[in-house]
């Protein structure tokens, strides 16, 4: 029997003898003189075997493209990594020219070989299905020849995928050309991950190209609307035309009203700043600009978001932001902010802690200077899918294409790596400590240290960064800085008197008679507060009414009355910032442990332990406590912490730990104290009477409470609570001194002493 790959090879053989025969030229005129005469046609009897060696050249060829066949000149090239192959000629159809044998060189005009070119006329026309198969055979010849390098090529055809439904198969493709040409040329090329600006460079060019090729009639500006899509279809009611007053007209060029910017004729700003001249083409009629319908049968979907101006903080120029968070509290369309997890782009700040932390490891004679980068650009990043679908839209038109930078590529906020970057450089120059928050920088000048601003602003400068003069404040002991005033020397941070200023006239106008507020007026007042209360601490358990009432607008134009509890709030804050001093010792935030341990029971009475000494008082007679009555065991364990600082300040026990520590521990086994103390507020209105009368004592003392909870067979006081003394003391033989306090007006007709 014939082997069948012997009979394959020879009927292969005799196919191509008989190709040969017919492009020869003398065959050719034989065969076309044939045609002139008729031939009676044969019966097309198939030869059995000839099926039989078709069938196994056929075998041969599947077998061959599942091993993935290609020639060894594709083989070096791979091998070499520096010659590009053009993914067409990894396809099915490539592979099986390799399997006939086809011509690897050709002969060169001295006569010699040379190995022929590929050919990459249709790698951008390259079907799915046959990049896919090229894809596979590519990761399959970088395993074999750079096995180091297959995550990276695994990781751009997974790139590809993403560009491909984001922004179709012709961008894709020439995307994947591109890095690859560019690996092969430069072998250090990372293929792994985007190359935003590749990407960002082939669309504009190909939006260039196709909008150039088009052209738009003269379009008619229109009024934006806010209109659903379809809605054109619908026939739009007859009304006469609204006119628009002069006074209804804004100038966005000088900012007066009565007119628009294409009239404009003012040299100034009502800022008196020189007015910005206007382009030729911005007085009139846009040519050549594309309506949303008209871009979209172009480009496909597209989205647009409000530009606005905002004033720039401590600064009468104004700052262009695009509202990426449009629409808000839409259930049909997400914004663009909607797609982002800031979880993903952290940053690192230097924080309130941070300049703590560092000013109190700091040697005497340490100075301190600050630095502001004159102008910061700040760019938000957009989610990948999105990156070929943002524009800009005004009047009905659409002038421009924005060029972005995809979320997945970059961080959030391109420009804190850079000034991440900047700390790094300048702590590897020997400037350090520094930190910086946002374009605020903080320098460290140590006693052994000889530097000067100069020498810093000359270390940035080359690298390009332009530092505001105006507001560099040069190296001194006490220094300005996220807001607050640093004393290296005295080791204190305090608030600046105009922000406490400004501050307490913001609170006093929320106190005002029918004040209306909105939604931005209460988060602004949050806001500072929280700043103001790294200052004073003793105003935090205030600020949940006011959170809460920021929380309950039902639209941003709305203004709302503040509530009861809110005003109360805003009523203890504007009475502690009078009260407390407008300066803090950075300490340690670690409260101290005097032995101050106190419970309340509704059956006997309070028990408190301060130190040594402790006191135990029961309930007046006809006094009750209890759920269905006015005073509550909240209002009792409030009692208790009061009486437990006025034994610290009567038996001197405060006095004694004040210059080692401003906030002192409370241990108890009762959650209300734990509550009252560390949030500062409850519902019942007797309670919180009492926790005033408690705070301004703190005030007065400077002090503040850091509550802890125990089990109630640890609590010192669990049995002064319930009136056995007895066991108390032979329990805890150490409390030795009892106190011989004066029971406060207030409280005389509740409790009395034992």
């Amino acid at each position: 029997m014939i082997d069948p790959a012997v009979a394959a090879a020879a009927r292969i053989a005799e196919l191509e003898a008989r190709i040969a025969a017919f492009e020869n030229p003398a065959n050719q005129a034989q065969a076309a003189a044939a045609k002139l005469t008729p031939v009676e046609a044969a019966p097309l009897v198939a030869d059995p075997a000839a099926i039989e060696c078709t069938r196994v050249v056929a075998l041969l060829i599947a077998e061959e493209n599942k091993k993935g066949s290609v020639s060894e000149r594709i083989k070096k090239a791979f091998q070499s990594y520096t010659t590009y192959v053009p993914y067409t000629a990894l396809t099915p159809s490539a592979c099986f020219q390799a399997l006939l044998g086809s011509a690897d060189f050709v002969v060169n005009a001295e006569g010699g070989l040379t190995s022929k070119p590929f050919d990459r006329s249709g790698e951008l026309s390259i079907s799915l299905a046959d990049w896919l198969a090229a894809a596979r055979l590519a990761e399959s010849l970088i395993t074999k020849f750079h096995p180091l390098c297959v995550a990276a090529w695994q990781s751009h055809h997974e790139v590809i995928h993403q560009i491909e439904s984001s922004h179709g198969h012709s961008i894709a493709m020439a995307y994947d050309v591109q890095q690859r040409s560019l690996a092969s040329s430069h072998p250090q090329h990372d293929l792994s991950g985007l190359d935003d600006r590749a990407l960002s460079l082939i669309v504009s060019q190909r939006l260039a190209a196709r909008m150039k090729s088009l052209s738009f009639p003269t379009p008619t500006p229109r009024t934006p609307s806010f209109k659903r899509r379809g809605s054109d279809s619908l026939p739009a009611p007859a009304s006469p035309e609204k006119k628009v007053r002069a006074a209804d007209r804004h100038c966005f060029r000088c900012g007066q009203s009565g007119h628009y910017p294409a009239e404009c004729t003012e040299s100034r700003t009502t800022a008196g700043k020189p007015t910005a001249p206007i382009a030729p083409a911005a007085a009139g009629q846009h040519p050549q600009l594309p309506t949303p319908d008209q871009l979209e049968a172009v480009i496909g979907p597209f989205r647009t978001s409000p530009l606005g101006l905002v004033p720039k903080p401590h600064s009468d120029k104004l700052r262009l932001v695009e509202d990426l968070s449009f629409p808000r509290n839409d259930p049909c369309v997400a914004s663009v902010n909607a797609g982002i997890n800031s979880d993903d782009f952290p940053t690192a700040w230097g924080t309130f802690a941070d300049a703590s932390a560092l000013i109190l490891s700091l040697l005497p004679g340490a100075e301190a200077a600050t630095f502001d980068i004159q102008y910061l650009p700040l760019t938000a990043s957009l989610p990948f899918a999105q990156t070929s679908s943002i524009c800009s839209a005004y009047s009905g038109m659409v002038p421009c294409m924005l060029t972005v930078q995809p979320a997945s590529a970059w961080p959030l906020v391109l420009a804190s790596l850079v000034q991440l970057l900047l700390v790094a450089i300048s702590r590897a120059s020997g400037f350090f400590p520094i930190l910086k928050w946002v374009d605020d920088f903080l320098l460290i000048r140590l006693p052994d240290q000889l530097f000067t601003e100069a020498d810093f602003t000359a270390l940035m400068g080359t690298l390009g960064v332009p530092w505001s003069a105006e507001k560099m404040r040069p190296f001194a002991t006490c220094q300005r800085y996220i807001g607050f005033d640093w004393d290296l020397a005295r080791k204190t941070v305090a608030l600046p008197l105009d922000k406490l200023e400004h501050v307490q006239v913001l609170v006093a106008s929320w106190r005002a008679p029918n004040a209306k507020f909105s939604a931005s007026d209460a988060a602004s007042l949050h806001g500072k507060l929280v700043h103001t209360s790294s200052i004073f601490p003793l105003i935090r358990p205030f600020l949940r009414a006011l959170s809460h009432f920021a929380s309950h607008f039902s639209s941003p134009r709305a203004r709302l009355f503040p509530t009861k509890s809110l005003l109360a709030d805003l009523s203890w804050i504007q009475d502690l910032l009078a009260r407390l001093p407008n300066e803090l010792p950075l300490a340690s935030s670690d409260p101290m442990d005097i032995g101050w341990w106190g419970d309340a029971s509704t059956s006997f009475g309070v028990g408190v332990v301060v130190g040594g000494f402790w006191g135990v008082w029961q309930w007046a007679p006809g006094f009750r406590v209890g759920p269905r009555c006015p005073f509550d065991i909240g209002w009792a364990e409030a009692v208790a912490v009061e009486l437990g600082l006025l034994m610290a300040v009567h038996h001197g026990v405060l006095a004694a730990h004040s210059h080692a520590a401003s906030r002192f521990l409370v241990c108890s086994d009762n959650s209300g104290v734990v509550a009252i103390v560390n949030r500062g507020r409850l519902r019942s209105s007797t309670t919180n009477d009492v926790l005033k009368c408690l705070y301004i004592a703190l005030v007065d003392h400077r002090i503040w409470l850091s509550a802890t909870y125990v089990a109630s067979r640890d609590n010192v006081t669990d049995t002064l609570s319930r009136g056995d003394i007895a066991a108390f003391l032979a329990g805890f033989p150490g409390a030795s001194a009892h106190m011989d306090m004066p029971l406060p007006l207030v409280l005389s007709g509740s409790l009395t002493p034992l």
